[in-house]
């Protein structure tokens, strides 16, 4: 199959790429540059260039292909804007097309989930500055009724080498010579691996059903476990120290309030509807193991 890819240089999208390719599917990419199109084009992804902010660009992506996957994003104060803008250009192009169109989602959609593990029929209860990704979420479902097969993923909290939120706490480790925990970290969340993920976003181009929603998670852990393993991990003699919600919000900005919530999500789903399986169990032996501490940093600060 020929599958548009947005985000193809990401972390995500990036993965799913690699795995595409390795199932025999072709992908082509969106690039935002020469550079980044050179670089698609070496992992033997066919390069398109354009972003998000170009919709025909966008619409001509998806029209070529038969499936579309939508992963990319912007940062600033136009995000939500564009990422309106993104979803309605793809669903529009597609329309009529009985083609594939994956967006990504995530599980914060549902709020703080308590002592529950929230499946994808629990309710979503946004926090405020997610709540605009609810009406978008809606938008693709209801495309079904487009002749459009219309799939969401929900991702936990995705982890790999040298990317994301974890490889970026375990970077600040080594270089400030403790870890940071936000509250008592007592409060869990569910964790996936971006191999792992890529792989089920490939079951459900493959064999899912239109109109579902999927939960991406292999695991859950609290985080003061994860941050005791990230603190032991980078060297700092298990040292860890407090993370104010103020002094989080200057760093991450409005996503740091999570951080003092329990995000719990089942994959069950995927497992029973897809026969998708993680491979990657553990995130805390994957930190313990195999993660480069300081690879870029020469001296501790």
């Amino acid at each position: 199959m020929k599958v548009f890819l947005t985000g193809a240089t990401g972390n995500i999208g990036s993965a799913i790429a690699h795995t595409l390719i390795a199932q025999g599917h072709k992908v082509i990419g969106l690039a935002r540059s020469e550079e980044a199109a050179n670089k698609l084009q070496n992992q033997g992804i066919e390069p398109h260039l354009g972003d998000l902010n170009d919709t025909q660009s966008i619409a001509r992506g998806a029209k070529q292909a038969e499936a579309t996957i939508h992963t990319a994003w912007t940062q600033g104060a136009q995000m939500i804007n564009t990422e309106q803008n993104t979803i309605a250009t793809i669903l529009e192009a597609l329309d009529s097309s009985s083609k594939t169109f994956i967006y990504t989602s995530g599980m914060m959609i549902y709020g703080d989930t308590g002592n529950k593990i929230a499946d994808e029929n629990t309710p979503i209860n946004a926090p405020d500055f997610l709540t605009w990704r609810v009406p978008i979420e809606q938008a693709v479902l209801a495309a079904t009724s487009r002749n459009i097969r219309s799939i969401v993923v929900r991702p936990a909290l995705v982890y790999t080498k040298g990317r994301g939120f974890i490889a970026r706490q375990i970077s600040s480790a080594w270089q400030e010579g403790t870890a940071r925990c936000p509250g008592t970290g007592k409060n869990f969340w569910s964790i996936i691996h971006v191999d792992d993920l890529a792989a089920l976003y490939v079951c459900a181009l493959e064999k899912a059903p239109a109109g579902t929603i999927f939960n991406g998670a292999a695991e859950s852990v609290s985080i003061r476990t994860l941050m005791e393993t990230i603190s032991h991990a980078a060297g700092t003699n298990d040292k860890i120290i407090d993370w104010s919600q103020q002094e989080a919000r200057q760093v991450l900005g409005p996503f740091a309030d999570a951080l003092w919530m329990n995000i719990q999500v089942s994959g069950a789903k995927a497992r029973e509807m897809l026969g998708w399986e993680p491979q990657i169990s553990s995130v805390l032996e994957v930190i313990a193991h195999d993660f480069d501490i300081g690879v870029n940093y020469k001296t501790r600060i």
